[in-house]
């Protein structure tokens, strides 16, 4: 997760010292991110982090994060989620979630040229898919890209009368057979961690969806976390409907760009970005999946 260049220049920069978020260090963890995050209470935290530390086969033995440690002393945190991609030649490409990320204030001097040497590993895609504004501008400059810009949402009611096209959306059991090993661990784990997954099939394609439960004023609803497109999502919207509607979810949000088709949607927000750094273009793509999405519900 982060190369040795970056410890090796972290330590010479400012005696500073980095250990890895564990179980041995979760408390300390935790009582960082109260620290900084004081909106969040420290349960808040502990139950997600709880998640990625148990979890088998996401992180290859990565660390969840370092804590930052200066004269013996502990002073900032960067909370990652670490987690494998395949890229379209099938080869697993190192995929790191900056989740929270927090530095006091007398160092915070050097806390945007060490995030500078932590995401300049080329072969690692970086996510910030929650930056507050002081972020924005820091990913800006280091080179992120913005993913979305904002959410669109359907009220599944409304959308399950749309057209039908000849879609349908199986459990991952009934398609387990069309799907590579990878998307079935994928879809298990995320089931696990109390997401909606499921398969849409179309014509003879079945690619893999997978939905966080959330709420918007008090009504159940669906996050978009996984699914080949937002397209293929929009097309066959009906389907997709009955298949929330089955589990109550009466919406569901999708996170787009601004030139993305808002037809059907009933209400859109564009205050809410995305980032997303390395790993060539973005694509049609939507992959939240082993993100604060799915382990915090944020």
């Amino acid at each position: 997760m982060l190369s040795a260049s970056a410890i090796y220049w972290c330590i010479e920069m400012a005696s500073v010292e980095l250990r890895p978020i564990d179980q041995n260090s979760l408390p300390a963890a935790l009582a960082l991110l109260a620290r900084g995050f004081p909106e969040r209470t420290e349960a808040f935290w502990r139950v997600g982090l709880n998640k990625i530390l148990t979890m088998k086969d996401v992180s290859s033995a990565r660390p969840a994060g370092v804590i930052i440690t200066s004269d013996a002393k502990d002073i900032g945190i960067l909370l990652t989620i670490p987690s494998e991609r395949p890229d379209d030649d099938g080869t697993l490409r190192k995929v790191v979630n900056l989740v929270a990320w927090y530095v006091e204030e007398s160092h915070r001097w050097m806390a945007a040229r060490m995030l500078k040497k932590i995401v300049a590993d080329e072969a690692t895609v970086f996510l910030d898919l929650t930056p507050n504004p002081a972020a924005e501008i820091i990913n800006q400059r280091l080179g992120f890209e913005r993913l979305t810009d904002g959410f669109l949402i359907y009220l599944l009611p409304v959308t399950v009368f749309r057209p039908r096209h000849a879609a349908k959306v199986l459990s991952f059991d009934e398609a387990g057979a069309r799907l590579t090993a990878f998307e079935l661990t994928t879809l298990r784990q995320h089931q696990a961690l109390g997401c909606v997954v499921g398969v849409l099939r179309t014509a003879n394609r079945y690619s893999p969806l997978v939905f966080s439960r959330m709420q918007r004023r008090g009504l159940p609803g669906a996050r978009l976390i996984l699914a080949e497109s937002k397209a293929a999502v929009s097309d066959n919207l009906s389907a997709i409907s009955r298949f929330l509607l089955r589990r109550k979810m009466l919406f569901l949000r999708m996170d787009v760009t601004r030139g993305d088709s808002a037809a059907g949607s009933m209400a859109s927000r564009w205050n809410e970005t995305t980032y997303r750094k390395g790993g060539g273009q973005a694509g049609e793509r939507v992959d939240f999946t082993y993100s604060e999405f799915v382990f915090w519900g944020t």
